[in-house]
């Protein structure tokens, strides 16, 4: 089981802070399909690079079979059945 619990991904440029993650809550249980479709630039790949531990958010929590993705350690992370 998969579940993002208010996440956030800001990026700060020099044209000012873009919100790529706002406030996400999404729960996906084991065998569960899921599909990501959206408009370029709409935060689908964000949101892929933070489930997969590759881009830790801003804020919020990340927890996969009950335990927090980023609270784990990098060497943890990529052995995460």
């Amino acid at each position: 089981m998969i579940t993002l619990t208010n996440v956030y991904r800001t990026y700060q440029t020099r044209w000012g802070t873009i919100d790529a993650l706002s406030d996400v809550n999404l729960t996906i249980d084991a065998g569960e399909f899921v599909v990501v479709q959206g408009p370029s630039g709409s935060g689908k790949t964000t949101l892929l690079w933070t489930i997969g531990a590759m881009l830790r958010p801003s804020s919020g929590r990340v927890v996969i079979d009950h335990r927090d993705l980023y609270r784990l350690g990098i060497a943890e992370r990529p052995r995460r059945p």
